[in-house]
């Protein structure tokens, strides 16, 4: 049986530039002011992932899921449980599309975290 072999005309190429010839976008960069001053707050509490994709997640989430203040006193508790020295914590893109604070909303205002940082060896 002989090996057929594909005619190499018309077949697009694979390069740097392109995903199978159709032309990859350029990342857009970011510039000041794109972003809320609502949003900056909240990413100063955690800026952990990409930026962009945070804020997507917090425009959709905000208000239409969970007040501001709120989602920013979930976002304060979930950061004091989860982030330490080995763990940044989810990407705060995933924290707002997989609806995190529902979690913390749950667990209540008073989580596991110790009342004297001290005392528990987390300050020193």
């Amino acid at each position: 049986m002989e090996a057929r072999s594909r005619p190499e005309e018309g077949r697009k190429k694979l390069t740097q530039e392109t995903f199978w010839g159709v032309p990859i976008p350029e990342p857009k960069p970011a510039h000041e002011g794109e972003y809320t001053p609502d949003f900056e707050t909240f990413w100063k509490i955690h800026p952990v992932g990409g930026k962009r994709p945070a804020f997507k997640g917090f425009l959709k989430a905000i208000p239409e899921k969970v007040s501001r203040a709120e989602a920013e006193t979930f976002l304060w508790a979930y950061r004091d449980r989860k982030v330490d020295d080995q763990f940044d914590g989810c990407n705060l893109s995933t924290w707002l599309n997989q609806e995190y604070w529902e979690q913390e909303r749950e667990r209540g205002p008073h989580h596991d975290r110790p009342s004297n940082p001290m005392s528990a060896g987390i300050l020193t």
